[in-house]
């Protein structure tokens, strides 16, 4: 079994943020919105931000909006 590397749940809203063009003023609520998200899916919350931002672009702006 291999280990994914440990993702920074702050770096990865931010990496978020500035691919999506997030205003900061928004971005003060992206980690709440991706942690109730994460529950929702059973899945935590850095890997719905690494989907969002690597694999559907369309969950990404779903969220957002």
């Amino acid at each position: 079994m291999v280990d994914k590397p440990k993702i920074n749940f702050k770096d990865a809203i931010l990496l978020f943020s500035q691919k999506n063009n997030i205003d900061p003023s928004l971005s003060y609520w992206l980690p709440a919105i991706f942690r109730q998200g994460a529950e929702e899916a059973e899945m935590s919350p850095e890997d719905l931000v690494m989907l969002a931002i690597h694999g559907d672009e369309t969950l990404g702006q779903h969220l957002i909006g």
